[in-house]
């Protein structure tokens, strides 16, 4: 009874009448997700403290990447294990909106590092999209038979860097690891006439490995952009008139950042650069 008792104060079961009661039919699945939002709060207040921060609970909030154009910038103040056996990982950041974000951004592959604390990052939905990269190889493959190369590549667009082109090469290798497309052994690549249709389906099987990008804005604490030489990702904030939510969220530090950066860009002239 006792146990009923609870359920009913958390909505999931009611008493239609004396020893008669109605159990919600998604109770199973509604405990463990509640329980799973719970070990979620206890990870962010324990990230907090050891961050030496605090911040109120109501700040809490867990990005969710299938909600389509999710986009949260802010600092990293923790990252771990979420499920060490599935090897899937997860990130705290101190967001400039002025909340404190979850998110799983599951496994780490081996040519991949885990956010690094203090960094600013930017988090993202992955969408299960081909990209413009698949783009251009499949129109190079579909004049050359459902194939690509780097050679075929410099034909194409002579006015492509080295590091273009190998990007492309880049992402080949990354699909052939999964048998989507194969190498063959003069070099050159066999990635068939549907192409972005082996894209797509890569991009799904990505999108549930890795539900979320993560972008790296700044590799330098918040605290140190102020003394770097050179542009930094507080620079851009200046100049894009964004230094309100910084200033809000980070308080002093936040200020006298912007402060200190804002004397500096205009002695160096860095403010006056286009196209950040």
């Amino acid at each position: 009874m006792g146990r009923l008792r609870t359920l009913e104060r958390m909505g999931l079961a009611e008493e239609e009448r004396p020893t008669h009661w109605r159990i919600d039919a998604g109770l199973e699945a509604k405990l463990r997700r509640m329980g799973e939002r719970g070990d979620v709060i206890k990870t962010m207040h324990r990230e907090l403290a050891a961050s030496g921060m605090a911040r109120a609970a109501a700040t809490y909030t867990i990005f969710d990447p299938g909600g389509g154009g999710q986009r949260v910038v802010g600092r990293v103040i923790g990252e771990g294990f979420s499920d060490e056996l599935g090897e899937r990982r997860y990130v705290v950041l101190d967001g400039i909106d002025g909340r404190t974000h979850y998110a799983e951004i599951g496994s780490v592959s081996g040519q991949d590092e885990p956010p690094v604390r203090n960094t600013i990052v930017e988090l993202r939905s992955r969408a299960a999209e081909s990209r413009q990269i698949d783009r251009a190889i499949a129109t190079i493959a579909a004049a050359h038979g459902g194939r690509y190369s780097d050679r075929l590549h410099r034909q194409f667009d002579p006015q492509a860097s080295g590091e273009y082109v190998a990007s492309h090469v880049r992402r080949l290798e990354a699909m052939r690891r999964e048998g989507t497309v194969l190498r063959l052994t003069d070099g050159s690549w066999a990635v068939g006439e549907d192409y972005l249709d082996r894209a797509l389906q890569y991009e799904s099987r990505q999108r549930l490995r890795n539900p979320v990008r993560i972008i790296v804005l700044s590799w330098q604490r918040l605290e140190d952009l102020p003394q770097a030489v050179g542009a930094t990702w507080l620079d851009r904030q200046l100049v894009a008139g964004r230094s309100k939510h910084l200033d809000e969220r980070h308080g002093r530090r936040g200020r006298s950042g912007h402060a200190n950066a804002a004397a500096m860009a205009d002695r160096a002239g860095v403010c006056a650069r286009a196209g950040w």
